[in-house]
């Protein structure tokens, strides 16, 4: 079946709005192909409505995408898709906002609680006319970047804090300590996890461990890279250090994670 796409809502740009939305639509595809790695220079937020496509990212490794799941790409993140022969439908939303991609790497929206809810609303709006539809599709899109993104930092934050923030994010949850990040800025550790906790109120060994358990999280539930190449990816010396470090941090085994994944995708429970 060759891939058809309605389209349900166009606005022009507009600098007096914090989210413009530039195009809407639904698609459906029932022909195996390929949409090959690309970028573009605004936001999109992709769901997956009926069957799974496998989302490619830089680097090669294939993850899941399947129904009820919404991913959000900030500008300039690379992506592509493979579609299967079987029946898919998805919808897409690519907008302007007036805020700064605060990371180089997407985005996957909770499944349940208020993002997920608002996801809803998106994709209901398509049924109200093209005027209306635009106006609700920003309004509900402002209110994603807002729940999506992390938190800004106070405004006193310095030079320091920010580049530390960039540098654990841009780690993809690599080994990271506070040595090695101090190291890498060129300052003692003290002095760094010191600053960060005055200016956050928060730990900078917790900050580097919840980006770690991210993207462990992730590679988990999106990929199908066995627990021993996810515990490698991450840096970690062995699969056991892996499993009590993401036990501790994510109250569950690895394999339980995985577990709740395929049970999710079956339709148990």
């Amino acid at each position: 079946m060759a891939v058809s796409k309605k389209n349900l809502a166009f606005s022009n740009k507009s600098p007096r709005d914090a989210v413009s939305v530039l195009f809407a639509h639904r698609g459906e595809s029932g022909a195996r192909r390929t949409c090959r790695l690309h970028q573009h220079a605004f936001w999109q937020l992709e769901v997956m409505l009926e069957g799974e496509i496998a989302l490619r990212l830089p680097g090669g490794v294939a993850h899941r995408f399947p129904a009820g799941r919404a991913i959000l790409f900030p500008p300039g993140v690379s992506h592509g898709f493979d579609y299967p022969d079987s029946r898919v439908r998805w919808a897409t939303f690519k907008f302007d906002a007036a805020c700064p991609a605060v990371q180089a790497q997407p985005l996957w929206l909770q499944r349940s609680g208020c993002l997920a809810l608002l996801v809803r609303c998106l994709v209901a709006s398509v049924a109200e006319p093209r005027s209306r539809a635009t106006a609700i599709q920003a309004g509900v899109l402002a209110a994603v970047l807002a729940g999506a993104l992390p938190a800004a930092p106070p405004a006193a934050t310095t030079e320091l804090v920010r580049r530390a923030r960039e540098a654990i994010e841009s780690s993809q949850g690599r080994t990271l300590g506070v040595a090695e990040l101090a190291a890498e800025l060129h300052v003692s550790p003290g002095h760094l996890a010191s600053l960060f906790r005055r200016e956050t109120g928060g730990s900078l060994k917790r900050a580097i461990d919840e980006a770690r358990t991210r993207r462990a999280v992730q590679l988990l539930t999106f990929t199908n890279l066995r627990i021993g190449e996810v515990a490698a990816e991450l840096g970690f010396p062995d699969g056991c250090e892996f499993s009590r470090f993401i036990r501790r941090r994510a109250g569950r085994s690895p394999s339980g994670i995985r577990k709740s994944v395929d049970v999710s995708k079956t339709g148990a429970g």
